[in-house]
């Protein structure tokens, strides 16, 4: 019985056979062809782009004031807007100091200056009349200046003068009895109070301007390169922590020191619409660097070791060029592009095994932030 089953499925098997010869079944045939290099590619487009160099930094006023007292006297009354956090207009009076003595002041000064007026014409006068005495006495010669009473016309002279730096001081001294400041600014710190007696220099308080606010920015050399070589005034986008405000700077100036340790420069961006914004605050900047066309942006790993960017032309031949990097920016190269067409270019990451026109076979499309993201 064994030996009958076997010859059933020898049988069985050059059917089998048969058939297969008599319908030309073969195998398969694969899609890639045999020995081409398999390689992934990325579709970069060229397209324009506009640079922008981002950093961060902390908001301050341009102008802060430490007050101190100019004059000696009681404090007679502060003001609501000299309290903490209050608000204040230039020339607002904020504290008023009793001027009692420097009103006295003010007139002794102009008694002594009304004194040196009229001792200056009785001066001139007897001037005068000395000139008239020496004329009428029949002297050929010219008079001396001792004779004319030259000296004593110089000192009263000088006396007008020095009554007159008397009265401007002490109408100067009795204007610093009312505290002003000469911009609209907020309230620091107060460290007066109403029947405080004040000395000279004593510290008052400390404001600052709300009209003018700067951020120091601090960028890399290269960065600094970046920006715009214009010369109009380049416009800077202040953005909050989280984002939801912005305000609008300029570049005031770039400082012309360079950080030791981190190998940066602070660039100073000028605010004056500051209404919402505190100083103290931390904020972004965006600045708009140059505009270029015709850019590609691949990731920083795309190029191989000998830096050369590799794509697949129409002919799936690989091929290469040494690109010109117009900047890096957050794991990225822009670059520009070796044609002046817009085609898309179907780049790959460069490989030590490449060489020029080697055909290859196309074997996936990748997404190029998928790449970046490999890096």
């Amino acid at each position: 019985m064994k030996r009958f089953i076997g010859i059933l499925s020898i049988i069985a098997a050059i059917g089998i056979v048969a058939v297969l010869t008599i319908l030309h079944v073969e195998p398969e045939e694969n899609d890639v062809e045999i020995g081409l290099m398999q390689v992934n590619v990325v579709s970069v487009q060229p397209q324009k782009i506009t640079d922008i160099i981002t950093g961060h930094g902390q908001v301050k006023p341009r102008w802060e004031t430490t007050i101190s007292s100019e004059v000696n006297g009681r404090v007679l009354s502060v003001s609501e807007k000299f309290l903490s956090g209050a608000e204040f207009s230039k020339d607002d009076v904020l504290a008023v100091i009793d001027d009692t003595a420097y009103v006295a002041a003010l007139e002794k000064a102009k008694a002594v200056l009304t004194t040196a007026k009229r001792k200056l014409k009785e001066e001139q006068q007897r001037s005068k009349i000395a000139a008239d005495n020496w004329k009428s006495s029949g002297f050929k010669s010219k008079p001396s200046g001792l004779v004319l009473r030259q000296p004593q016309l110089e000192e009263a002279k000088i006396a007008i003068e020095a009554g007159k730096a008397a009265v401007k001081k002490a109408e100067y001294d009795l204007a610093q009895t009312k505290i002003t400041v000469p911009y609209d600014g907020v309230v620091v710190s107060r460290n007066i109070n109403p029947g405080d007696f004040l000395q000279i220099g004593i510290e008052v308080g400390k404001i600052y301007d709300r009209s003018l606010y700067e951020v120091s920015i601090p960028l890399s050399i290269n960065d600094i390169a970046r920006l715009s070589k214009s010369d109009d005034p380049q416009d800077v986008v202040i953005s909050s922590e989280q984002g939801n405000d912005t305000w609008l700077g300029i570049v005031s100036r770039i400082e012309q020191v360079i950080d030791q340790k981190n190998r940066w420069q602070n660039v100073v961006v000028e605010i004056t619409e500051t209404q919402g914004l505190l100083p103290g605050a931390f904020v972004r900047a965006d600045f708009t660097g140059n505009s270029y066309e015709n850019v590609l942006v691949v990731p920083e790993n795309m190029p191989s070791n000998n830096g050369y960017l590799w794509y697949v032309d129409v002919n799936n031949s690989l091929q290469r060029f040494m690109p010109e990097i117009l900047f890096q920016k957050d794991g990225m190269l822009f670059v520009k592009s070796p044609f002046e067409t817009q085609d898309p270019l179907h780049m790959t990451i460069g490989q030590d095994v490449f060489f020029p026109d080697v055909k290859v076979q196309v074997n996936a499309t990748e997404d190029i932030q998928k790449i970046a993201g490999n890096m």
